[in-house]
């Protein structure tokens, strides 16, 4: 793990640039010549130079690395300024000699960032960043390397130059130069009664090409190329790998990974562009590093400082840790870490997802606007640059708690999910309900996710018996200033201003038409509504934050991760830097590291933790046993595969329900100016693309068709473009533990009375590039949000509801119906008088009962039946509703098998699930909204 600066290093480092610091003086970069009668020759230079690393490398000095790369880049510097390796590599690579430096300029190593006692310093880490932050040394182009140029697969700064005809989408490799030096005034915000109302004239930009090459002059541009990409293996040589853990020694003899001065310049690039965007960040609040000295980058780090808990000394974290970055532990961070760089050398995804309730989905808001898609929007870039595939998903849903994604976790939130947040205070308050959520985040798929956020401790104790990583992101707001009235807030940054009030004026941060901005429609040639739209949409009420709140967790989260990166970078350094290349299996792989993890959870103790108080709601053995699930609520992972219409079988004439809605229009948006900043403000996205970007629906695409990334486009080909088939029944009779009920014999024939109800159209998976809900009925279409509550409705006439379940090993089904839909929403039955509108599928139920009146609840002539496997179960209203279990406010759930002599018999098989309702007609109008099983 990469070392914290401290204080004394901050003094030694000082030290140190006052004794080299009129050498440098003589030379811009690694091989430049001096130009001038008054500098240095390179060679005096470089023997004071020398002299004073040695100096240091041999004295008693915590610095020894820093020394030993300043000794490095020093010798490096006589060699090239002999006038021989520049030649000899411009000669061999085409590449200029500005490119050549391995470890940087040594300006590079005088920048450290203090750190404050057990806290990971959220500013940029000199140690590993291998460029001053105020200097801005992009290389030239080589010949022969062009913005459009495309390296091939499996290899960094490789896939994305094909298509980036005008290089317009470049993040730079030069870190920022970090001082807002002119202390510029932040753009007015227009009255409160317009600033929900953004205009289309009002942040109108320059041209493209000019600010984009203003950005690169203050910021730096990406500077990494490959040199010999015409070597490099062309297969996925990792994907035949559990979780890609290729061996250190089975690297193809020319892969990236195990060329020394490839990566050392990937690493270069890499420490650049995290500390870069780090530096925006903080300038983006008004906090600049010009003219800070140790003192002052110690309290500007506090606004996303994250502070490093000792469960076992310190107890529980201190709520006030969460002012600013948050809080983890030490392991928890190291394996995050490993998480990070197991995505960088393997060139696989990273996921985050979220689930919560409708503040953390940011309703009230535009999509784009939540903190989720803010964390993404910051990060994407970066990540493409690097090599990996960002996936950012937001799947927090109004008015419900994460119960029913959780139990499902696997399938609904994804199996491959690195980080997974939740954020439900408001709707989820037991301590159990937050245990099943973390437990089944871990049990549910490949991968053992970063568990951010929830009950300190259910945290605490699947930490310290399970090994779980875990950590609670915070506000940020320590680095807020105060708004104090309408005059003052114009001089605070304009990402700062009304985020935080005291009680006197707390009604100026709270005013609706400051804290949201939003536009449901921008008037475009092509596409008219059909439907009138509203100018704002709703939920932009009290307890939902906006747009600037949002924005600022979105940083917090982000910052998180770019500290694990500067240290998974730092590692990737100190590491090979002796021991030579590839980086040591031991640093990144993860599938020991995640077995250990799952094992541990699925081997808790009972007593520990709260999900077993559960116990009279689900089988207890879901505490321990990962879950399937299908759904038709949205978002949601792959929604093609989870879908419950991916499950249903077909009635005998090929029948199965469909979404009927579809999109409106299709394609990305027009410019919302709701989405855009003022021309003035920092724009830390447009800073990593080196341009000013207009906001429009396809991050994705932006950095997609970036000049120089480093991805493998072959594996990443496979990930976008998966399938699964649909599962075939294997009959198995399995007996349904003891359930009160009477069995009938007959065949199960699926009924032609069931359809979707409630589903948005498009694909509603989350993700910030995903198009969902553009309904031709909507009245709100740039919203962009995909929280709904669909399913499968059907009543008495609708018939058997049929579906195939894969894979029934543990001998659990759990199903989710909503019981309080109206006779009028089940569109497809409407009109009808008995079963399948007559069509006579089966014997002895085609009956006549319109008669039947709806009662207080459900009518007392309801016959509830379910099948496994063809054995059929028949309960009445009443058992029906003694079967019923409501764990939380709104979801109803009924467990139809828990049969644990199953599980011992270690076999897994595919059943048929079908249920349907008698005796009620229409007015037990039901949506089936979830299955799970395992």
């Amino acid at each position: 793990m990469s070392r914290i600066p401290t204080d004394d290093d901050e003094l030694e480092m000082e030290e140190l640039e006052d004794l080299i610091s009129v050498n440098t003086q003589s030379s811009s970069a690694v091989g430049s010549k001096a130009s001038s009668n008054n500098q240095s020759s390179p060679s005096e230079a470089a023997a004071k130079m020398l002299s004073t690393a040695s100096g240091l490398l041999s004295a008693n000095t915590k610095n020894k690395f820093l020394s030993l790369a300043l000794l490095i880049a020093v010798t490096f510097f006589i060699f090239v300024s002999e006038g021989e390796l520049d030649v000899i590599e411009s000669a061999k690579t085409g590449v200029s000699d500005t490119e050549l430096k391995v470890g940087g300029s040594v300006d590079n190593l005088l920048q450290p960032e203090p750190e404050q006692p057990n806290v990971v310093d959220a500013s940029p880490d000199p140690t590993n960043v291998l460029e001053d932050p105020k200097k801005d040394s992009t290389p030239e182009e080589p010949k022969g390397v062009t913005d459009t140029e495309q390296p091939k697969e499996d290899s960094p700064g490789e896939n994305a130059a094909k298509d980036d005809k005008d290089s317009t989408v470049e993040a730079p490799a030069d870190v920022t130069k970090t001082a807002n030096e002119s202390a510029e005034e932040p753009k007015e915000d227009k009255p409160a009664e317009e600033e929900n109302t953004p205009t289309n004239d009002e942040t109108t930009p320059k041209d493209d090409e000019a600010k984009k090459e203003e950005l690169i002059a203050k910021w730096g541009k990406w500077g990494f190329w490959d040199g010999a990409e015409e070597i490099r293996p062309k297969e996925d040589y990792c994907g035949k790998y559990p979780n890609r853990d290729i061996s250190e020694n089975d690297f193809p003899e020319d892969a990236w990974q195990t060329d020394a001065v490839y990566v050392n310049h990937y690493l270069d690039a890499a420490a650049n562009i995290v500390s870069r965007a780090m530096e925006a960040i903080y300038e983006e609040y008004g906090h600049t590093r010009e003219g800070l000295d140790a003192h002052g980058r110690v309290e500007r780090a506090k606004m996303f400082a994250i502070h490093m808990v000792d469960f076992e000394k310190d107890g529980l974290p201190n709520i006030d840790l969460l002012e600013g970055g948050g809080w983890t532990t030490k392991k928890s961070f190291e394996g995050l870490v490993r998480r990070l760089l197991h995505a960088m050398m393997t060139n696989d995804t990273f996921t985050v997802v979220l689930g919560g309730h409708s503040a953390a989905a940011g309703h009230g808001n535009h999509f784009h606007q939540s903190y989720m898609m803010q964390f993404h929007k910051v990060l994407e870039p970066i990540f493409n640059r690097l090599g990996v595939k960002l996936i950012t998903r937001n799947i927090a849903q109004g008015g419900l708690g994460t119960l029913q994604g959780a139990l499902g976790s696997g399938s609904i939130y994804g199996n491959e999910v690195d980080v997974i947040v939740w954020d439900s205070s408001m709707t989820e308050k037991s301590a159990a309900h937050i245990d099943l959520f973390e437990r089944q985040a871990i049990l549910g798929g490949n991968r053992a996710p970063f568990l951010l956020g929830g009950d300190a401790n259910i945290m605490k104790a699947l930490h310290e018996n399970a090994d779980a990583d875990v950590g609670q992101f915070g506000s940020g707001l320590i680095g807020i200033a105060e708004t104090i009235d309408e005059e003052q807030v114009n001089t605070l940054p304009w990402a700062a201003q009304y985020l935080k009030c005291n009680a006197q004026n707390n009604d100026l941060c709270r005013n609706p038409n400051i804290r949201f901005r939003t536009k449901c429609w921008v008037d475009r040639p092509d596409v008219t509504p059909p439907t009138n739209q509203k100018a704002h949409p709703g939920g932009q009420v009290g307890w939902h934050p906006g747009f600037r709140s949002h924005q600022l967790t979105g940083r917090v989260l982000a910052f998180t991760i770019l500290k694990a990166l500067q240290d998974a970078i730092n590692v990737w350094s100190e590491v090979t830097i002796t021991g030579g290349h590839p980086l040591p299996d031991e640093y990144w792989h993860v599938t020991d590291y995640y077995k250990n993890i799952i094992e541990k959870t699925r081997n808790l103790d009972p007593s520990v933790g709260s999900c077993h108080d559960m116990r009279n709601d689900i089988p207890e053995r879901v505490c321990s046993i990962a879950l399937k699930g299908r759904t038709e609520y949205t978002p949601r992972a792959n929604p093609d595969e989870t879908s419950l219409t991916s499950i249903i079988k077909p009635t005998p004439d090929g029948y199965i329900p469909k979404n009927e809605d579809e999109l409106l229009y299709d394609g990305e948006d027009v410019r919302n100016p709701a989405l855009e900043i003022p021309e003035d403000a920092i724009d830390v996205h447009a800073i990593l693309l080196n341009r000013r970007k207009l906001e429009n629906l396809k991050v994705v695409e932006d950095v997609s068709t970036a000049e120089e990334v480093h991805f493998n486009n072959g594996y990443m080909g496979k990930i976008e473009n998966r399938s699964f088939a649909r599962p075939e029944s294997t009959m198995l009779r399995g007996p349904t533990n003891g359930i009160v009920s009477r069995t009938l014999e007959e065949s199960i024939v699926p009924g032609n009375g069931w359809e979707v109800n409630g589903v948005p159209p498009g694909n509603c998976d989350g993700t910030y590039s995903a198009i969902c809900g553009r309904s031709k009925k909507s009245d709100c279409l740039l919203y962009g949000h995909m929280d709904n509550r669909g399913g499968i409705i059907g009543n008495a006439y609708s018939g058997w509801l049929v579906m195939n379940l894969k894979d029934l090993k543990e001998g659990i089904i759990i199903i989710k119906i909503e019981t309080w839909h109206k006779p009028e929403e089940s569109l497809r039955t409407k009109g009808w008088t008995e079963v399948n509108n007559g069509q006579r599928y089966l014997d002895g139920y085609g009956m006549t009962d319109d008669t039947h009146r709806r009662l207080e609840g459900l009518p007392d002539t309801l016959f509830f039946d379910f099948a496994i496997d063809g054995k059929v179960t028949s309960w009445n209203k009443d058992e029906f509703e003694e079967n019923r279990r409501i764990p939380q406010r709104v979801p109803e759930i009924w467990t139809l098998l828990d049969d644990s002599e199953m599980a011992k018999k270690g076999e897994s098989k595919d059943v048929e699930l079908a249920i349907r309702m008698r005796g009620c007609a229409r007015d037990c109008s039901f949506q089936v909204t979830h299955v799970y099983w395992a």
